[in-house]
């Protein structure tokens, strides 16, 4: 089993990657067994979740998966454009726990205060840039310096997203989901 893991953690794509398809599956499931259920006229009463379900599966698309997909991407090229070492276990494990806290935090959020659900749920994106922009630093080119703006302007729409939940922003989940496609 250590083995195993130690595997699963040594380069960022193996973890983020699977994490990324696991959750694909998941999140996909319920979202066919919610449309069903509407589909055959039943009503799901209690969800898990405060936001309606269709911002849910946005958010989770967009933000969920494909955070996990570009931080498997970004924790793999990077360290092969500059020459510098990859990311060492214990970040991608930390990492990987950030990107894992913000969906449960998404999943139980009717029992969360908003506040702290946009907190778990955007630390992923600031340690991804972090370890990116130290990988950078060491060879900066203008080519991969971009993808620093693209994270951050994928972490602003997420955030919008959770400042419309929130109240503070109408029409902040809308924009959000579109601007963070954009920056995907």
């Amino acid at each position: 089993m250590g083995a195993m893991l130690n595997r699963l953690f040594s380069e960022g794509f193996r973890v983020f990657f699977l994490g990324a398809g696991l959750f694909a599956i998941l999140a996909m499931g319920w979202w066919e067994i919610y449309l069903g259920v509407h589909y055959t006229g039943g009503m799901v009463i209690r969800l898990p979740f405060a936001m309606a379900p269709h911002e849910w599966h946005a958010h989770e698309l967009v933000f969920g998966y494909g955070s996990a997909a570009l931080g498997g991407f970004l924790l793999t090229a990077v360290p092969n454009w500059t020459g510098a070492a990859g990311a060492r276990h214990w970040f991608i494990g930390l990492a990987a726990a950030a990107w894992l806290a913000g969906r449960a935090a998404l999943w139980v959020s009717g029992s969360l205060s908003p506040g702290l659900v946009a907190a778990v749920d955007l630390a992923f994106l600031p340690i991804l840039w972090v370890k990116i922009a130290g990988l950078l630093v060491r060879r900066p080119k203008p080519q991969n310096v971009v993808f620093l703006v693209f994270i951050s302007l994928f972490w602003l729409a997420n955030l919008a997203m959770h400042l419309g939940w929130a109240g503070i922003w109408d029409g902040g989940e809308i924009s959000g989901s579109r601007a963070g496609i954009l920056a995907l």
